[in-house]
């Protein structure tokens, strides 16, 4: 990348760079087809936008067309080449809301739009409101977990620059959502689900305790802090 300036301008000039991608070769990429089975789903203040991934192998990103009367639409949002999914926060249940998308390939070429779907939020009750957390929980893993390891997001190996106090926060908060999905899978009598939660909730509990064993700097005064683990395994 070359960035260059007229002899003829003294002056100083800020300049912002983003969306800096390098791929392999931009010959041969292919114009990509716009994307097919659009879905919508309404929720309590949400729709859940769903498409069927593209078959090409030049996708790049998507992009998210939305219109309120079904006619003049405008992008909204942008989505990475591996996510068929966007979720839409609107104002109140019984909003409707029209949606086209279209894929965008690794030379910026977009393709055309998709055929619309229509969506309409709607009220849920305290069955539906369930089914949709557990949804968006399995959604959780299966979208952004990774691939390989198959561990959550926020208790992924760090930067070792990182404030160690904000790793303890993240494995903390992660842990309290463990909580809430097994006493949901408790209500629900889903005993094989409830048990993996709780096997997964005691391997995080111990990492816990084995980062609260490490010398922590407060944000507030920037103090260090050493909790060391007492003789039952919790921390003081």
């Amino acid at each position: 990348m070359t960035l260059v300036q007229g002899l003829d301008d003294p002056g100083t000039h800020t300049l912002y760079i983003d969306d800096v991608r390098v791929i392999d070769s931009a010959a041969g990429v292919e114009k990509v087809p716009a994307p097919e089975k659009l879905n919508v789903e309404g929720r309590d203040n949400h729709l859940d936008v769903s498409w069927k991934p593209s078959p090409s192998k030049d996708v790049f990103a998507y992009r998210v067309y939305r219109s309120a009367d079904g006619e003049n639409f405008r992008p909204v949002a942008t989505r990475p080449g591996w996510s068929c999914r966007y979720e839409d926060f609107v104002e109140k249940p019984g909003s409707v809301a029209h949606f086209k998308v279209s894929a965008v390939n690794l030379n910026g070429e977009e393709s055309p739009l998709s055929e619309p779907v229509q969506g309409r939020t709607e009220a849920l009750n305290d069955d539906q409101l369930l089914d949709l957390i557990q949804k968006g929980c399995f959604r959780y893993y299966w979208d952004v977990a990774n691939s390989n390891s198959g561990m959550a997001l926020e208790i992924l190996p760090g930067d070792e620059n990182l404030v160690h106090a904000i790793q303890m926060y993240d494995m903390l908060n992660y842990a309290h959502r463990q909580h809430h999905a097994i006493v949901e899978a408790l209500e629900r009598g889903q005993s094989a689900r409830a048990e993996a939660l709780m096997r997964e909730h005691a391997n995080s509990a111990k990492e816990s305790i084995n980062a609260a064993a490490l010398p922590v700097a407060t944000p507030d005064t920037g103090a260090r802090l050493t909790l060391a683990r007492t003789s039952n395994g919790s921390g003081t």
